[in-house]
């Protein structure tokens, strides 16, 4: 079987807004937890967003989303980041006390 060529991922986090300096701190340690792993990122604020509690009832946020590329992976490299994700969502749920805080890990070609 042939050896899967090396690829990026982009890692999104779509951080919601709660109180100020909750939002703020949770940022922040996103912003430089990206610039220690990955090198950079990037942020698009505000951006409007809509989901269903788990009530049921449709609640509007207002999100930022914080994403970062990573450099060629292979797939060992490629699982970490992965199962790095996971634990920024379950960390950043925790912290800022929300039932959900999506993180999308994909991926990438540069053109």
């Amino acid at each position: 079987m042939p050896k899967s060529a090396p690829r990026r991922l982009r890692l999104e986090v779509y951080l919601p807004f709660t109180t100020p300096l909750a939002y703020e701190e949770a940022k922040n340690w996103v912003v430089a937890e990206f610039l220690r792993n990955f090198g950079g990122c990037s942020i698009n604020e505000p951006i409007e967003g809509w989901y269903e509690s788990l009530d049921g009832s449709a609640i509007r946020d207002e999100v930022t989303i914080i994403y970062s590329d990573t450099p060629l992976l292979d797939k060992r490299r490629e699982r970490l980041v992965r199962l790095y994700g996971q634990s920024l969502k379950l960390f950043l749920a925790f912290e800022l006390n929300q039932e959900d805080v999506l993180v999308a890990v994909w991926p990438l070609d540069h053109l």
